[in-house]
């Protein structure tokens, strides 16, 4: 009887080893002393939280796209005119007989379309330097991976050597474990 209770405490101790591995370690280690093997193989089937979800700090969401159905940037354009209409929603104030867009006051509707097409200017460059700093800081990643890739080739991580260990332990275990699971 007391051989069952090792089986399950070291079968815990496996799943919360390999929990640890995918950031489940308290589920790894519950079902790997409830289940056994069985348990670690569910460990590593359970959703993963998101590395880039934004709740996560450091979380970086992509520049808004551009406007897909937008014209031409072009103020001698009716249809970009509208179009800016609409989307920096340009009304006519009549209570001071002027033009408002982004709770400013212009004389002519000239004056208020050209004012939103300096936003619109302001946010296409803002959105290529975004996507100019992102590119760079892709590069930058991939030539640290290549690096660490080509670091790591050749020596045991933690990881590895926790896998080996862990599978020691299963091998052995794991199969004392079931078979003291076998009616006698």
């Amino acid at each position: 009887m007391s051989f069952i209770f090792i089986a399950g405490f070291i079968s815990g101790l496996v799943g919360l080893g390999l929990g640890g591995i995918v950031g489940k370690g308290g589920a790894g280690l519950l079902l790997g002393l409830f289940l056994g093997p069985f348990g670690w193989i569910i460990v590593f089937l359970l959703p993963r939280d998101s590395e880039d979800s934004p709740s996560t700090p450091g979380y970086s969401s992509s520049p808004t796209p551009p406007n897909l159905n937008r014209p031409e940037r072009n103020l001698e354009s009716d249809a970009y005119k509208i179009w800016l209409g609409k989307q920096y929603n340009i009304t006519r104030n009549d209570l001071f007989g002027k033009f408002e867009c982004d709770e400013k006051l212009f004389d002519s509707l000239l004056d208020a379309l050209t004012y939103a097409d300096d936003l619109e200017k302001q946010q296409e460059e803002k959105q290529e330097s975004d996507l100019r700093e992102r590119s760079a800081q892709d590069e930058q990643q991939t030539v640290g991976d290549k690096e660490l890739e080509k670091d790591s080739d050749s020596t045991w991580t933690d990881t590895d050597l926790f896998v080996l260990i862990a599978a020691v332990i299963a091998g052995g275990g794991g199969f004392l474990w079931l078979m003291s699971m076998l009616p006698s």
